[in-house]
């Protein structure tokens, strides 16, 4: 339903107080404007400016199941919200079937665009401006600028219907709600934060899996002032103080790595896009209690992903790093831990205590004589939670042996 004022003849038509409502599917799109469609050439050319209202992309689209299947990314996680997705819902493989951008080839257009809100899913960009030129069957968008989850995004897109469809976008998202974006992308629950983020992607292919395997260029994120959900690295960091007289590092970390949260000031990185494939050598995640790093990458035409992540604790600084490493498909990632270099130093250190104190208890020297500290891990490594208590004055014998005969014959008189 259209209305509007009409002028002109067979070459030119000019369009005043432009008033209508598209209707897909049973929903009424608001339109206003002005323009004028020029009809002389070989393909008519209109140029005009429009405000448009709610756009429902869900409701312009027949055949939904199959962007489902397409993007569950999109679709899948957003309706199961932050709940792990479903597995019926889970990705099922990159559609072969042929996009048909040839109708970008029966108009040109230059067209100045306000969009009140478009909504895809439970994704909505409010206050959308952009500047469209339409010319020989390559679609410009200039000057994107709107809204986007609590954020501002800015960019441009060029799409051209050659015989091998190309795409091109530039896309730059600033201080964006990052609980509510990923909540509604991957199965990474994060409270709080905020988050930047610059995509300069490219590619061409005439399906979907072929846009996706010819995919390039990189993206980068920084995120700041969240909490990652499930796992505590400041109470793993207490719960290792105490290993000493715990020694279940195995239950220490199924505890605190699969519970709680861990706040963080900082969560950045990068990736080099080339065929689909985006590697990473550069994330780091700084928190409170501990840093960590990560490199790896994310396939997108299989749909896996395989990132390696070293995390310190700073809390206890000398003690080795322990890896975890997130796999597999990337709405179902399997997580897994490496703790041998962790194991080994932990076992050092529970040994060494108790060689420590066993010999001093043989040669009668108090615990922590600074002539073992050379041979032994130091109980300072740990934390002031596992330092042995001093023995009593009155067991402190009245003479110290300090020869190296006198030392060995006290330890066999212990041990014998």
């Amino acid at each position: 339903e259209f209305s509007s004022n009409i002028t002109g003849d067979k070459n030119r038509a000019t369009l005043s107080n432009l008033k209508g409502n598209i209707k897909p599917r049973g929903t009424s799109i608001p339109i206003n404007g002005k323009g004028t469609l020029i009809l002389t050439g070989k393909k008519p050319k209109l140029t005009a400016n429009l405000n448009i209202g709610i756009i429902v992309l869900d409701d312009l689209l027949t055949r939904l199941d199959k962007y489902e299947n397409e993007l569950p990314i999109l679709l899948a996680a957003a309706k199961s919200k932050r709940k792990r997705t479903p597995a019926a819902a889970r990705f099922k493989g990159w559609s072969r079937s042929p996009i048909d951008f040839t109708g970008l080839r029966a108009i040109d257009a230059d067209i100045n665009l306000r969009i009140d809100a478009l909504k895809f899913s439970n994704y909505k960009f409010d206050k959308l401006s952009t500047v469209i030129k339409l010319n020989n069957g390559t679609l410009k968008v200039h000057n994107l600028s709107g809204g986007f989850f609590g954020g501002s995004v800015n960019g441009d897109m060029t799409i051209s219907a050659q015989n091998i469809p190309y795409l091109k976008l530039n896309l730059a998202l600033r201080n964006g709600n990052l609980e509510k974006l990923l909540a509604r992308t991957v199965d990474i629950n994060i409270s709080g934060g905020r988050l930047n983020m610059d995509f300069n992607l490219e590619t061409q292919g005439r399906n979907a899996y072929e846009m996706v395997s010819n995919l390039g260029t990189y993206a980068e994120f920084n995120a700041q002032n969240g909490a990652v959900e499930g796992f505590d690295l400041d109470a793993l960091s207490n719960g290792l103080r105490r290993v000493g007289r715990t020694v279940d590092l195995v239950g220490i970390f199924q505890n605190f790595m699969s519970t709680g949260n861990t706040p963080f000031s900082e969560f950045k990185g990068s990736f080099q896009i080339k065929n689909g494939v985006a590697n990473t050598q550069d994330i780091l995640f700084r928190a409170n209690a501990g840093t960590g790093t990560a490199t790896g990458f994310i396939d997108l035409p299989k749909w896996t992903m395989d990132i390696n992540a070293e995390i310190r604790l700073t809390k206890i600084p000398k003690l080795p790093p322990f890896q975890m490493r997130l796999h597999g498909a990337l709405d179902n990632p399997q997580r897994d831990f490496n703790t041998a270099n962790l194991t080994g130093y932990l076992f050092q250190k529970v040994a060494g205590k108790v060689i420590n104190r066993f010999i001093g208890r043989a040669i009668g020297i108090p615990l922590g004589i600074p002539f073992l500290a050379p041979l032994l891990p130091s109980t300072e490594e740990i934390g002031p939670d596992e330092r042995d208590e001093p023995p009593d004055e009155r067991d402190r014998p009245p003479i110290i042996p300090t020869e190296p005969g006198e030392i060995l014959e006290k330890v066999l008189e212990g041990l014998f």
